[in-house]
């Protein structure tokens, strides 16, 4: 592995969490990751390993008492930002998914909240890459709005 990633927490509603479809008209599909730009870190799911980036990003990640929203992730924005943040720095993500299609921002705020489940997932990232003796340079949240 690299010595030092950057990591994100990739948090927001729908447009984060993915809603992506193709179609006859839109046939395009997420790109595939470029091999060593990003991994994803599975804080709820799997939480003793990385994982290549793949779409749909964080399709595992469901916290019943959190971000849940079982099959509703399709496909996301996530590997082509990872890529092109590669392509541009050369500097690996550690991604951790924390999105929640149709949420409002009141969800995100207060005591037992979707907040306090991604500084939950962030939490253990952190515990997790420093185990590993894994270098993060820096730790970004990336927030994508939805309609909501």
């Amino acid at each position: 592995m690299e010595k030092e990633y950057d990591l994100f927490l990739f948090l927001g509603q729908s447009n984060m969490a993915g809603r992506g479809v193709t179609s006859p008209q839109w046939p395009e599909t997420a790109p595939a990751l470029t091999p060593g730009a990003g991994y994803e870190y599975r804080a709820v799911s799997d939480p003793g390993r990385l994982y290549p980036a793949s779409e749909p990003f964080g399709v595992h990640e469901n916290n019943p008492d959190g971000i849940c929203e079982p099959g509703m992730k399709t496909g996301s924005m996530v590997t082509a930002f990872i890529n092109a943040y590669y392509a541009r720095t050369k500097i690996p993500v550690i991604g951790v998914s924390a999105s929640k299609g149709g949420s409002a921002i009141g969800q995100w705020q207060g005591d037992g909240d979707y907040l306090s489940d991604a500084l939950m997932r962030l939490e253990r990232t952190e515990r997790f890459l420093k185990e590993q003796e894994i270098t993060v340079r820096h730790r970004y949240m990336l927030w994508c709005q939805g309609e909501t």
